[in-house]
């Protein structure tokens, strides 16, 4: 691997104010990221957000194993310099690049999954990584597996929020993949991914919280019981609908038309669904010594606890 460079003191002062190189000009900013030396990009680019935006697009054209220490020393070096707004718009700035070039791969996602700590822009590069990657051996689980080797190497600087990135799609091959990891999770993980949550409920997420805490018996003094029920209430708290959606995610998602993207989706109305979970739920109420979290999380999803807390 190639040592990282180390970016010149003008990179320091971060202005929020100025615009990105691609739009005031178009032109140079094309000129910087077909450069494959990167000294020579260093000595063209004059603000931080260009700089990072430039090497993490370079990356998706080139590809090259040998860009991965530098690129991934020099996003550590400006994170603390540019703050999470300002990453996640140059995050924006690489999804509209992938999805609208046919040069830059989702490779440069990788740098804001692996070398990124907000909750909220890892999560997003999990999602869409997944969902925009072409398939490989015609595997739809292809690119979630890039992810769980991710998880299960123990490099990502915020582990939670790839796993719970993952267990918001809510597709059952992708929570099935998920079942070995969990238990590998510490506390602030956990957390983490539980807040994940996307504000649309999932049979496939609903299940693996079910089975997460029906596997934890006997061990309801440990705080991980708390942390997945409040989880399974959450998914109800943040529901925008009274819908569930029972069916499988389409991998890769892009090209699937608005109304095929839905129909794979496979929604029930949530009165119906409850009708199904609810004997899991007061199962798990009634094995559950006091003080109980179970009678909070009933409540939640509109169904009437049978004990007290």
């Amino acid at each position: 691997m190639i040592e990282a460079s180390t970016p010149p003191s003008e990179f320091i002062a971060v202005s929020n104010a100025k615009r990105p190189l691609f739009e005031t000009d178009p032109d140079l900013f094309q000129q910087i990221i077909m450069e494959g030396d990167k000294d020579k990009r260093f000595a063209l680019i004059s603000a931080p957000h260009d700089l990072l935006l430039c090497e993490v697009l370079c990356y998706g054209i080139y590809n090259k194993q040998e860009m991965i220490g530098s690129l991934a020393n020099l996003y550590r070096q400006l994170m603390t310099k540019i703050s999470e707004e300002d990453r996640r718009s140059i995050y924006e700035h690489v999804v509209g690049f992938i999805e609208n070039t046919s040069v830059i791969s989702i490779n440069a996602f990788l740098p804001f999954i692996a070398e990124d700590g907000a909750r909220s822009i890892v999560s997003r590069a999990v999602i869409d990584y997944v969902s925009l990657g072409p398939l490989s051996n015609n595997d739809p689980m292809s690119r979630v597996k890039d992810i769980i080797g991710m998880i299960k190497s123990r490099t990502l600087k915020n582990t939670g929020a790839a796993f719970g990135a993952l267990l918001h799609i809510g597709d059952k091959r992708v929570c099935t993949l998920l079942v070995p990891l969990r238990d590998s999770l510490d506390r602030d993980a956990m957390n983490i991914a539980v807040n994940c949550s996307t504000g649309f409920i999932h049979s496939a997420t609903v299940d693996f919280y079910l089975d997460w805490l029906e596997g934890m018996e006997g061990a309801y003094e440990d705080s991980a019981f708390g942390i997945v029920a409040s989880g399974l209430a959450m998914l109800k708290m943040k529901s925008q609908i009274d819908e569930v959606a029972t069916g499988d995610r389409p991998f890769p998602a892009q090209g699937s038309a608005p109304e095929q993207f839905k129909a794979s989706l496979k929604l029930i109305p949530l009165s119906r669904y409850l009708q199904t979970i609810s004997p899991r739920m007061y199962a798990l109420e009634q094995s559950e010594p006091p003080p109980r979290v179970m009678p909070f999380v009933l409540a939640q999803w509109g169904l009437k606890p049978s004990t007290d807390r």
